[in-house]
């Protein structure tokens, strides 16, 4: 594993040595239709851990029950929208 560059005053402040593109604004992804969901009984489900703050977890959930889904299905939602983009 590459190690980590110091950060700098003069590094913060200088500019990009390459021009980055700007991304495309994601829109916020929509609960998927019936026939798109993962039926749990025909798709062998493998759990994912994460460790996010205790907000972040709290706001995510929030946007899941806003969206109508699950908590898995919005995050699986989410990492679809970011593929397209």
């Amino acid at each position: 594993m590459a190690k980590a560059t110091p950060l700098s005053a003069d590094l913060m402040t200088s500019a990009a040595s390459v021009p980055l593109k700007p991304r495309p604004l994601a829109s916020t992804p929509t609960a998927p239709k019936a026939e798109e969901r993962v039926n749990p009984k025909s798709e062998k489900m493998t759990p994912l851990q994460v460790r996010w703050p205790a907000a972040e977890v709290k706001a995510m959930k929030r946007a899941a029950v806003d969206a109508d889904m699950t908590y898995s299905e919005y995050l699986l939602a989410c990492f679809h929208a970011y593929k397209k983009a």
